[in-house]
């Protein structure tokens, strides 16, 4: 799920160029008034991601009351709150902390609505419940999440729980009750905005980001904020003009592509990824229809150039060559069945 609306700002492995984008949150629910603010006076609240094996990043929310403590992952590639439910008898969920509603007592109760998602990895169902979340040290009551009864096999080996979605409420399953417009709107937060900073260096299991809501941390990046339009009040999609590699342009189809947090590689076209692939002298692998080896060596490689509206980000060899093992390296341009660019 690697990776901008009024904002959203990206920081990838340390100390990166700022970008971001125009962000709205958009809802036409009632808010709440009984959301309880922290007392940040800076407007902002800071969320501890952990790295998994550098390639998702996940941090805490709470559910429930008692609080029930589940990891997430902050997906802009998505719109709804998941985790899983205790009445999920798969491994995929057994092997998490599961959600139980009869062990709170501001359950709210289950809604009419019932959730599926399609993810690039897997699928999941299940119900939409009401009950409190807890995020940072803000308390957010009546928030309308799922609850997996059906997860794919995948998940089972996954350091996350559930998922936190943070795209534009006109994907999400329910379609209400964003709880960044609850926290704006009860002064938890200043600004329509929210920052990510990965850092590729961590060690796996450890503090590896930070998720900022309200803002971003000015010692985590160098240079100006550079903005860009997004496409669609969908998600957070931006226009894609050009891509370079040692000063030669590449002949690509994509004409957009989406910020993806949740997205743990670099996913395009299939004549994209080869084009791409062969510029920086990764090959195929005969064993997969998605995946190209490349040479862990990164001295006689050097950056790929791609333009996102009018800015021209780089990205290193250290960001594009992902080591599986010692020796044994993948480019981090793979090929999305859906021919979009992500």
């Amino acid at each position: 799920m690697k990776t901008l609306a009024v904002c959203f700002l990206v920081f990838f492995f340390g100390k990166a160029i700022g970008y971001l984008s125009d962000l709205h949150f958009c809802s036409n629910q009632i808010l709440s008034n009984n959301v309880r603010p922290n007392n940040n006076l800076n407007g902002t609240l800071t969320i501890p991601l952990i790295s998994d094996r550098n390639l998702n990043y996940h941090g805490e929310i709470i559910l429930g009351n008692p609080g029930k403590k589940f990891s997430v992952v902050f997906d802009t590639g998505s719109a709804d709150i998941w985790v899983p439910s205790v009445h999920c008898e798969s491994n995929a969920c057994k092997n998490h902390n599961r959600f139980d509603p009869s062990l709170s007592i501001s359950f709210n109760g289950y809604t009419k609505d019932k959730f599926s998602i399609k993810y690039g990895t897997g699928n999941l169902a299940g119900h939409i419940v009401s009950d409190s979340l807890k995020i940072s040290d803000v308390h957010i009551p009546n928030q309308l999440f799922g609850i997996s009864t059906e997860q794919a096999d995948f998940f089972e080996k996954m350091k996350f729980d559930g998922v936190f979605g943070l795209a534009y409420s006109s994907l999400s399953m329910s379609q209400k009750s964003p709880p960044m417009d609850k926290l704006l709107e009860s002064g938890a937060i200043k600004k329509k905005a929210f920052s990510f900073w990965f850092d590729k260096l961590s060690e796996n299991g450890k503090i590896g980001g930070e998720l900022i809501i309200g803002g971003h941390n000015e010692e985590k990046h160098d240079g100006k904020i550079r903005y860009a339009p997004v496409l669609t009040k969908k998600y957070w999609e931006l226009g894609l003009s050009e891509v370079f590699y040692r000063g030669n342009k590449i002949n690509t189809s994509s004409k957009s592509a989406i910020i993806d947090t949740g997205t743990s590689l670099i996913a395009l076209p299939k004549s994209d990824a080869a084009s791409i692939n062969e510029a920086i002298g990764a090959e195929k692998l005969k064993s997969s229809n998605r995946l190209f080896k490349i040479s862990c060596s990164t001295y006689d490689k050097e950056p790929v150039y791609l333009t996102l509206g009018d800015v021209k980000l780089r990205i290193s060899p250290e960001n594009y060559i992902y080591q599986v093992k010692p020796g044994y390296c993948l480019s981090a341009f793979t090929i999305n069945p859906s021919n979009v660019s992500i």
